[in-house]
């Protein structure tokens, strides 16, 4: 009777086993599609600006408003900067904190 308690606690142990690296699995492709999306994003989001800086020198004449709406561009791209490196740390976090999750269950 002991050594089928010992085989039922061994298969209880597999089945958690499983689901530890199945849930561990799916964290790991969430954390690459998350990875992938915002590197997707931060590409164009610069190719944008770049561009806008482009049409800008190209169509406007007027120095001084040339410089204000580049000054202007600098600024979003900042901000933007700002919160990728804000967003970069709180999903860094989040994962660091499912990951040590995953490890306690």
């Amino acid at each position: 009777m002991n050594q089928e308690n010992n085989w039922k606690d061994i298969s209880k142990d597999m089945k958690n086993l499983g689901k530890k690296i199945q849930n561990n699995i799916k964290t790991d492709n969430i954390v690459d599609d998350l990875q992938s999306s915002l590197k997707s994003t931060i590409e164009s989001s610069t190719e944008i600006i770049k561009s806008l800086s482009e049409i800008i020198d190209s169509s406007i004449n007027d120095q001084e408003i040339k410089d204000d709406a580049k000054n202007l561009i600098t600024q979003i791209s900042d901000e933007l900067r700002e919160n990728i490196r804000k967003s970069k740390s709180k999903i860094s976090k989040a994962i660091n904190l499912a990951d040590t999750s995953l490890e306690e269950e």
